[in-house]
């Protein structure tokens, strides 16, 4: 769920609620790559523990969606042949839906992780980045 609230203000650089919180496209991308990583880490974990729900839950869904996204757009193939604006739209487009899938199953956990991390972001921001 951690992922589910980050990943919700990184899309884009002109994001809502990137702007509102005041976080920098920097700390955005570097939260995003840390908890890609450590994400697809747990979601493995539990995929070798219990496959088919690990496999069906929305969570490792999205997890592994914006992992894979995230490999792809790394790749320099990836980015000869797939324009920057049409990996953001995908990308963009699983960010929005995939967390309302997680925020419906999980409930209220799922949004009172969502606000933590928005405060945790803006003090690493304030704290790190300069202005």
């Amino acid at each position: 769920m951690v992922v589910v609230g980050t990943t919700m203000i990184i899309p884009t650089r002109n994001s809502i609620l990137r702007t509102f919180l005041n976080v920098s496209w920097e700390t955005c991308i570097k939260t995003h790559i840390l908890l890609a990583v450590s994400s697809f880490c747990i979601a493995f974990l539990h995929f070798l523990v219990r496959p088919a729900a690990a496999f069906l839950h929305p969570f490792g869904v999205a997890t592994l969606s914006l992992v894979g996204l995230t490999v792809l757009l790394a790749m320099p193939i990836t980015r000869k042949y797939l324009s920057y604006q049409l990996f953001l739209n995908i990308h963009v487009l699983l960010v929005c839906v995939l967390p309302l899938l997680c925020i419906l199953h999980a409930g209220i956990n799922a949004a009172t992780i969502f606000i933590i991390c928005c405060v945790i972001l803006r003090l690493l921001d304030t704290l790190f980045v300069p202005h």
